[in-house]
């Protein structure tokens, strides 16, 4: 699920015994952060840490503008994990 830093919150859910892949969410810019939290079959959470929106905004189109890549480096484990089920290393890749 996704946690906003206001009221409101997205979740997402796998059918019965099947693996959730891949999440969307819409990033609102009046959200005060973001945080993804991942949990797996046995009940354990992963979370995200919280990327503040005016942040991530103000970054994202800096770099789009100047036509700047953008990677993943050196993420924890639990990230890691967090990125190949949301899908992110398909926006931004991760460098080894």
């Amino acid at each position: 699920f996704n946690s906003t830093g206001r009221r409101r919150a997205v979740c997402e859910y796998a059918e019965n015994g099947k693996p959730l892949t891949e999440v969307t969410f819409r990033v609102d810019p009046k959200d005060v952060y973001v945080r993804i939290t991942v949990i797996d079959e046995k009940g354990y959470p992963a979370n995200t840490n919280a990327y503040f929106t005016d942040e991530l905004f103000d970054w994202y189109n800096i770099m789009k503008k100047r036509n700047i890549p953008i990677y993943i480096c050196n993420p924890s484990k639990h990230a890691e994990k967090i990125f190949k089920i949301t899908g992110l290393y398909n926006l931004m890749p991760k460098i080894v």
